[in-house]
């Protein structure tokens, strides 16, 4: 009786290598479609900030402010240009950090690239990568923090406990709209940190702590909010 042949063993590249590749090939397209210079309204607003810093319109958007300002003097470009860049950057870099969550939490390969370019070629999530927005710098302080809490709950690491807090403070700068998933999520924590007496209490200080490193870039607005623009909205 003829031996069957073995089948082929597929090898599927690692994750590291997919979730850059993913990020290449999704900063490509939206720096492809990226507007070209200065824009209107909160753009206009958040390139300008990239340029000269200040204040923006509340809830002031320092994190995004502060990496723009990054951006402009680490690449030279005009500040338009710089934030432009940061939206795409940080969108392409969510879809890649999507991918390897979904990928550590079970979900094959295929089907983890698959979310990714659904949600990359959304209406929403395209249009904000393509000019100066806060929405894909959230997202991926959003997605990281959601990880880590994820993380921390299941195995009980103290310091992947306080990444969590740091991260879930750190969303808050970016975008005000998560307020309620990080309420949630911070709670969730400080619940599950164990009630061994004295240990319990500098625990839960000490996320406490990290949560509130994690708003200090709105030390940078009191900094400086003289520097208002004066823009509609």
């Amino acid at each position: 009786m003829p031996v069957p042949a073995p089948s082929p063993v597929r090898r599927s590249l690692p994750t590291p290598v997919l979730a850059l590749l993913v990020f290449g090939a999704a900063l490509a397209l939206y720096h492809a479609g990226m507007a070209p210079g200065l824009l209107w309204g909160d753009s206009a607003e958040m390139q300008i900030l990239a340029g000269i810093g200040g204040v923006a319109h509340p809830t002031g958007y320092p994190l995004f402010i502060l990496v723009g300002l990054a951006f402009t003097h680490l690449t030279g470009l005009a500040p338009a240009t710089a934030a432009n860049l940061v939206s795409g950057v940080f969108a392409a870099a969510t879809l890649a950090l999507l991918v390897t969550f979904l990928i550590r939490r079970g979900v094959s390969a295929p089907a983890a690239v698959g979310g990714a370019v659904a949600w990359g070629l959304s209406f929403t999530f395209w249009s904000t990568a393509q000019r100066a927005e806060v929405y894909s710098l959230a997202t991926f302080v959003a997605v990281g923090a959601l990880w880590c809490t994820l993380l921390a709950l299941e195995h009980g690491r103290p310091m992947m406990r306080l990444l969590a807090g740091f991260l879930l403070g750190l969303t808050l700068t970016a975008h005000m709209s998560f307020g309620p998933a990080v309420m949630v999520a911070g709670l969730t924590l400080a619940w599950s940190v164990p009630r061994t007496r004295a240990r319990w209490f500098t625990d839960e200080t000490l996320l406490l702590l990290a949560f509130i490193v994690g708003l200090s870039p709105y030390l940078y607005l009191l900094d400086r909010k003289s520097t208002r623009l004066n823009s509609s909205h």
